[in-house]
């Protein structure tokens, strides 16, 4: 819902919509759109004000004097960042150990467990210590011999420098994740799996493979299909004659959510390229997304701008019949577009 909600507002964070559009949209009952809304408003995250818009009368956009309950404005209010608070690091060192006694092969899963689980029942300070210390130092060249072997070549250690702090790594891993990495159902996996994270994130962090590569990246003097670098326009920026458009639209069948956005929107699109508004209309993902299909969306821009030939006056230029059998015309279009957030 939230990014139903965001996808609608302006730059200042500001959106129309009604319940009927979020139903719709999202697929929810009334009932839970409203207590999804209610708990957005009561955690901060938005704010919703009454509108009022004229009472139709008999297809007349201008209403019959009357006020009826609109679609509500909101605004949607920006996250409070809340710190992050690491866990404190607390050093461990791989301990002294004797080269020669038991250890557990990397085959034996149930080995391991139960190693673990008596050098911790022993204070890390038993013969068990040793022999969880032995199973690492026999297993490193082989489960962690992809770590070592980034040791040496993004943080130019020697082999056998980068095999020692790859164990030590291993055993701070250890000794932080004692109880999931005995719990998990491959202990040598767990144990192992969160060593090469440790290392591949702290250790080599500027590895040159984790680096993006620049030819990758997309040109920025060639826009992304149907881009257009248009200014932004508000909710509160769309003034009484573009808002009677909205009026006209709403009575001829758009929902209210749909015609302010859509409105503001084509707004946007007609302060650009003037030559190429109606092409960008037809074209630009955001109206498309809103669910204006091409031809809707450039009948929407005739109706703020005219047409491209001036065989059509536009918004400003417009009586009340011209308005309301133009708004009739782009409802038609939204309606064969498959949108089903219409009014009825």
């Amino acid at each position: 819902m939230v990014s139903c909600l965001a996808g609608l507002a302006d730059w200042r964070g500001e959106l129309i919509c009604s319940t009927s559009w979020m139903v719709g949209v999202t697929g929810a009952s009334r009932s839970s759109v409203m207590r999804a809304l209610a708990g957005l408003e009561a955690g901060g995250a938005l704010a919703r004000r009454r509108r009022y818009r004229p009472a139709p009368a008999a297809g007349d956009w201008r209403g019959s004097g009357r006020l009826s309950r609109g679609a509500s404005l909101i605004t949607l209010h920006a996250a409070r960042v809340v710190p992050e608070v690491e866990e404190a690091w607390v050093a461990r060192e791989l301990p002294d150990f004797c080269s020669r006694g038991p250890y557990v092969g990397t085959d034996d899963d149930e080995g391991l467990r139960s190693a673990i689980l008596t050098a911790s029942a022993e204070g890390w300070e038993g013969p068990a210590t040793g022999v969880v210390a032995r199973s690492l130092d026999a297993a490193t060249g082989r489960q962690l011999a992809q770590a070592v072997k980034r040791g040496v070549v993004f943080s130019a250690l020697g082999r056998e420098e980068s095999r020692l702090d790859t164990m030590g790594w291993a055993w701070q891993v250890l000794r932080m994740s004692e109880e999931a990495i005995a719990s998990a159902a491959s202990p040598w996996g767990y144990w192992t799996a969160s060593t090469k994270n440790q290392v591949s994130r702290w250790r080599d962090a500027a590895s040159p493979e984790e680096s993006f590569d620049p030819s990758m990246m997309p040109i920025v003097s060639d826009p992304l299909p149907g881009e257009c670098d248009a200014p932004l326009v508000g909710i509160g920026e769309i003034g009484p004659v573009l808002g009677g458009a909205v009026e006209a639209l709403v009575v001829a069948g758009v929902d209210e959510t749909l015609a302010w956005a859509g409105m503001r929107r084509v707004a946007e699109l007609a302060m650009s390229a003037s030559s190429r508004a109606h092409t960008s209309a037809a074209q630009d993902p955001r109206l498309a997304d809103l669910g204006y299909s091409p031809a809707a969306a450039r009948r929407m821009m005739t109706l703020v701008k005219g047409s491209r030939r001036g065989t059509k006056a536009p918004v400003l230029g417009l009586g009340p019949d011209q308005l309301r059998e133009r708004a009739q015309e782009v409802a038609d279009l939204v309606r064969d577009s498959g949108v089903p957030a219409l009014t009825t």
